[in-house]
């Protein structure tokens, strides 16, 4: 009698469990890396679309300007806050170092919004 093909060496071949455990990490990390390439791909896009429109509405509007100082001049009459007596009157200085003439036409500070040169 001869013995059963069960207990014997098969006939066919085939891959072994390690390489098999390689392909599949390989894959996976093949996988994974176009993944994550496309999502970092969408971000720059992203950034660099975000970046691109505050530069065309800079250059739409060609109006640049800087705080030089906000002074206010403290007087006895007001109340105190945080320490320091309250002022009637600020000075704010503006530089504008951009293409077009800008002059601002009102300036809000904590919600009220005070018209003036």
């Amino acid at each position: 009698m001869s013995p059963s093909r069960h207990f014997g060496p098969s006939p066919r071949g085939g891959i072994s469990e390690l390489y098999a455990s390689v392909l599949m990490v390989g894959v996976t990390l093949t996988v994974g890396g176009l993944v994550a390439s496309s999502a970092l791909g969408q971000f720059a896009l992203a950034n660099e679309s975000a970046s691109l429109s505050a530069m065309a509405q800079e250059a739409s509007t060609r109006i640049q300007m800087g705080l030089v100082y906000l002074v206010t001049v403290s007087s006895e009459s007001c109340p105190m806050y945080g320490g320091y007596h309250e002022g009637t009157t600020v000075e704010i200085a503006i530089y504008d170092y951009g293409g077009a003439p800008f002059t601002p036409a009102e300036v809000i500070l904590n919600g009220t919004a005070y018209t003036g040169t």
